[in-house]
């Protein structure tokens, strides 16, 4: 499928897999981290469009596509969408789609004796000895199934744990490298938060940013320039103004640090330094610890957006030159 899709197109995240694999888990917590980065968005389980008897062949089809039309008539075009066969079905989904889509996807994945368990702690009813036999045909199905280059396999045999990552982790990281959660704009204003990776910003754009707080005189332009090559950083633009800037440290994997968040005097106190952290922690998702040290009056700021503030001592080797 191609990415390229028009400014009014719809941006669609298909999560398939078998039944017990946890899609709908999966699906809400991509839709909480979603509503964490301030991304408009949809939720749709699409098991439950033609959820009916006796069944109507053509009925999945009409419900998803005027569900899909009125979510976009009130400005929602990006899509989270559950179903067991989504990932194996997507041209047909996104032919469903009532503007061009493009497509990324997941495709979970579980043992067999994961897929049971807790199947048989969810369904108590008449259905469960349906659904086990179901399960199983569907796994050897996808097994068989190959992927397309849009799409990832993830197993959630063993989810969670403090130090490991979740399926919801790894959705996360697929969504933002893909741009689903490229940008975050403040209703009212003409302001956007996006990605250097897919909106370039100028160092000397940066510097006036730095200059307008008594930031870093000792910056230069390339040195700023070498920095936004190596690590995740967003702009806040407002039309062709860069208005808010916040880039942060990693290795891409374990660890990150959050860096110079930075409002210009004159959008201050409109939400933008809130949207800037938004952007930037969906660029960092799936990192797993992210940290930040700040003056002593922003805390409280900080602490929104999910930061706990410890005893830890931070020490910092002196140069001649001293940051702010």
């Amino acid at each position: 499928m191609s990415d390229d899709h028009e400014s009014s197109g719809i941006e669609l995240l298909l999560i398939g897999g078998r039944s017990g694999v946890g899609k709908s888990t999966v699906g809400a917590e991509i839709s909480a981290q979603l509503e964490q980065a301030a991304v408009r968005h949809a939720y749709i389980e699409g098991d439950v469009m033609d959820w009916c008897y006796p069944k109507r062949q053509d009925l999945f089809e009409k419900n998803l596509s005027d569900l899909t039309r009125n979510y976009l008539s009130f400005g929602y075009r990006r899509f989270v969408y559950t179903n067991t066969a989504s990932v194996k079905v997507a041209d047909e989904i996104a032919g469903l789609m009532p503007a061009p889509a493009r497509t990324i996807g997941a495709l979970l994945t579980c043992e067999d004796d994961t897929a049971a368990a807790r199947l048989r702690s969810r369904e108590v009813g008449s259905e469960l000895d349906v659904h086990l036999r179901r399960t199983g045909i569907v796994a050897r199905e996808f097994k068989a199934l190959r992927l397309p280059d849009w799409a990832i396999e993830v197993s959630t045999d063993g989810r969670g744990g403090r130090r490991h990552r979740t399926p919801g982790d790894h959705l996360g990281r697929l969504v933002a490298r893909r741009g689903m959660t490229s940008s975050a704009t403040i209703e009212g204003m003409g302001f956007e938060v996006i990605p250097h990776r897919l909106r370039a910003i100028e160092p000397a754009a940066i510097r006036r940013l730095y200059e307008a707080e008594g930031w870093w005189p000792e910056r230069s332009e390339s040195a700023i320039g070498r920095v936004l090559a190596n690590g995740p950083a967003v702009g806040g633009w407002d039309g062709d103004q860069l208005v808010g800037f916040a880039r942060a440290v990693s290795d891409g994997e374990f660890r990150a640090y959050v860096e110079d968040v930075v409002v210009a005097p004159s959008h201050r106190g409109a939400g933008v330094g809130a949207a800037l952290m938004d952007g930037l922690q969906a660029e960092l998702a799936g990192i797993d610890v992210v940290s930040l040290f700040c003056h002593g009056e922003l805390p409280a700021f900080y602490e929104r957006f999910g930061y706990r503030f410890t005893r830890q001592r931070v020490g910092h080797r002196p140069d001649d030159q001293q940051g702010p």
